[in-house]
Parts: structure tokens; sequence; C-alpha cells
């Protein structure tokens, strides 16, 4: 058993040293303002009410895809919700220079809600659709999201892969399901 504990205290301590090397090297100089304001677009995009919005544009289009989407996204806040009542992890603090606007004090860390809606959604919608622009799009989304969380130090980087895993692992089961 003692291995098992001297195992589980590496995986800790790797995990947090490759998060603080990650969020190091996106302290942006303050001379470069336009990353912090693109990541801030990029996570309003990615709260839940811009997926709303996504699927009221589905809903006139295919309204069994505006449902499955509307299904996933619930599905995914409640996972997402329950999942970090149980790990408790804060958010980093004091890991980039500037302010900290945006921080959400007293919400918890792991895993990322915004990457794992946007693995859940744009991953259930490159299933569906499988065209290449929609496979292309959804990834850039997907892959900016994650940029965004860490750019702003509101993530670290074991909780963005976290999200894409558990939102890739929900849009896999929707799609298998519908």
């Amino acid at each position: 058993m003692q291995w098992l504990r001297l195992m589980r205290l590496r995986v800790v301590t790797t995990t947090a040293a490759a998060d603080q090397h990650v969020l190091a090297l996106l302290a942006v100089p303050p001379g470069q303002p336009w990353t912090l304001r693109a990541a801030h677009i990029l996570t309003e995009l990615g709260k839940t009410p811009g997926y709303l919005y996504l699927v009221l544009g589905f809903a006139v289009v295919d309204a069994g895809l505006a449902l499955a989407l509307t299904l996933l996204l619930v599905l995914s806040e409640l996972v997402n919700a329950a999942i970090k009542h149980l790990v408790r992890r804060s958010r980093p603090l004091d890991c980039l220079s500037g302010p900290r606007a945006g921080l959400i004090e007293g919400r918890y860390s792991f895993p990322s809600c915004h990457a794992q809606n946007a693995a859940a959604i744009w991953g259930y919608l490159i299933l569906t659709v499988g065209s290449l622009p929609a496979i292309l799009g959804g990834l850039a989304f997907i892959l900016a999201v994650g940029w965004a969380r860490l750019r702003l130090g509101e993530h670290y980087l074991s909780d963005i892969i976290a999200g894409w895993i558990i939102g890739a692992a929900l849009a896999s089961l929707a799609h298998l399901m519908v």
C-alpha cells in the first residue's frame, strides 16, 4: 500500500509542476493586452448562454439536434458540478502578472467547465455533422477555449485536459445514444 501512496504522490507532484510551468509560459508582458482581450471574448463565447444561442440557431434548422445539444449541455453541467464538488481543487492564484479580472473566487477549478462544454457540444457536432469545416471549426474552438482559460489564469492545464476528456466522452456517449 505504501508504494501506491508514493506513486500517487509522484503523479500529483509531476502534474502540479507541469501545471505551474504552463501557467508561467502564458504570462504575457503587459505590452500585449490583445491576448487578454481575445481570451476574455473566447471565455464569454464558451459560457453556457453562448451554447444556448447556438442551440436556438439549430432549433430553426433541426429541432432534434437542438434538443440533443440542450440535453447534452445540461448533462455536461451536472457532471461538471458533481466532479468539482468531489475534487474541490482551488483555482490558480497569483500565477499571472497583472489584474485578475474574471477570477471567480470560491469556485472550484477541476475540471474546467468551459473546456468540458466545448468538447461536449462541439465534439457532438463534429461526430454528427462530420464535414471537414465542422471538424476544423469545432477543434479550433475547443482548443481556443482551453487556451483562453489558461491565459486568464483561471485553470491549470490538467483542469483543461480533464475537461476535454470528460466532454469528449459525453459527446461520444450522446452520439451513440442518438
